[in-house]
């Protein structure tokens, strides 16, 4: 005979509460399975756990991703799109492309930053360093600037990147 009006997760629900509140309500079910095995030594399948949250009307706060807000208010610098995604050269030294990637190693981060000549997808020059700051981006454009000849009616392309 079935029983009426009893909980059988009634435990579970109670302990899943406990651990989405410790959290502050960031992780979902996933995380909040592995914190159970972690902190209380009890091991729950995936879905119960998702159920129970369901059941209980609890999810994980969904952080948003940062959001570049380019130049928009008055004052700020934003040059003309002279390139218009025109990205093919008829010849060397008419259009360079440029930008800085970020890379992780080991515990620290490094910054390359590159120039691209459209002409033939070259790359002509580049700079590594332990911090992106003006200073990476100028000696990029220095290094450029001296190995090539002949450079007139030049146009350098970068996007304007987050503030």
């Amino acid at each position: 005979m079935k029983r009426k009006g009893t909980d059988r997760d009634q435990e579970a629900k109670a302990l899943i509460q406990k651990v989405y509140e410790r959290y502050n309500g960031v992780y979902g079910y996933r995380q909040i399975q592995l914190f159970l095995l972690q902190d209380h030594g009890v091991w729950m399948n995936h879905k119960k756990v998702l159920r129970i949250m369901q059941d209980l009307r609890i999810r994980s706060r969904i952080r948003r991703k940062h959001r570049c807000n380019y130049a928009t208010s008055e004052g700020d610098r934003v040059a003309k799109n002279i390139l218009k995604r025109d990205f093919k050269a008829d010849a060397p030294n008419q259009k360079w492309v440029t930008d800085i990637t970020q890379y992780r190693v080991g515990e620290k981060w490094l910054y390359l930053s590159a120039i691209k000549d459209l002409f033939n997808n070259e790359i002509i020059a580049y700079q590594m360093s332990a911090r992106n700051d003006n200073e990476l981006a100028l000696r990029t454009v220095q290094q450029a600037w001296t190995q090539q000849k002949d450079v007139t009616g030049l146009i350098v392309h970068s996007d304007q990147g987050c503030k």
